[in-house]
């Protein structure tokens, strides 16, 4: 076979890889693909198939109705189920205040306005609704007066506070906020030696600034400040400056 022959061959099975033939004329002539004899069975057996699983899946298609097999077209969404309110009054949820309450009443002897306003009305403390914290002292037997007793035993053991002052932190609306029949449970029923209360209050007062006999005097005889009595405030100096104090 010649050279030219061998040529000739090798470029008509290039040509073929190309798809590309030559008509009677010589001239080359690009072949167009011929589609799969089965490709309509393939494209039918396909529609079919995806309309089967639309159907499947119509009843997890939530609020999506099949008009056909290849449309789908939002419906009205199904009614919300509306959450439960946070705060109902149910048992469970009343013991739950019961508890919370009960907890605070141990930390502290609080009175009723000054337990509401940490529990559910100053913003950061609030725990509970004002409704929570009132059915839950319901269902409690909470003295009141015993604990503005037990609030003016802290407040004297700490503070060092004279009668007066006392009475006033009690029923104070921004101190322990007690009623004054309360106060007066507390103050008939605490007994404390003011006297001792006075010499305390001057030695915390002298330690904390370095004052005369006298500017001491006026600071614990004071009623806007020390509130002690003149008796009280001059037997503490003269116990403050006696060598065997």
């Amino acid at each position: 076979m010649s050279k030219r022959s061998d040529y000739e061959r090798m470029w008509q099975e290039l040509l073929s890889q190309r798809g590309v033939t030559r008509d009677r004329t010589g001239q080359t002539r690009r072949q167009e693909p011929q589609p799969h004899k089965d490709r309509a069975m393939w494209v039918i057996a396909g529609g079919l198939v995806v309309y089967l699983l639309l159907r499947g899946a119509y009843g997890q298609l939530g609020g999506l109705e099949l008009h056909n097999p290849f449309e789908l077209k939002a419906v009205d969404k199904p009614e919300e189920i509306e959450a439960p309110l946070l705060h109902e009054d149910t048992p469970e949820d009343l013991e739950l205040a019961k508890v919370l309450v009960e907890e605070r009443l141990e930390q502290h002897p609080w009175s009723r306005k000054s337990l509401m306003d940490t529990m559910c009305r100053l913003p950061g403390t609030a725990v509970l609704t004002c409704d929570e914290v009132d059915a839950a002292l319901e269902l409690m037997d909470v003295d009141w007066d015993e604990n503005a007793l037990k609030s003016a035993q802290r407040d004297v053991e700490f503070q060092y506070l004279s009668k007066s002052v006392l009475y006033e932190q009690l029923t104070h609306p921004y101190g322990a906020a007690f009623t004054p029949e309360q106060a007066d449970y507390a103050m008939k029923h605490f007994y404390v030696d003011w006297r001792q209360i006075a010499l305390k209050a001057a030695k915390q007062r002298r330690e904390e600034a370095d004052l005369t006999d006298e500017e001491l005097f006026d600071y614990l005889s004071d009623p806007h400040l020390g509130g002690f009595t003149e008796e009280d405030a001059r037997w503490a100096l003269e116990q403050l400056n006696s060598p065997w104090s």
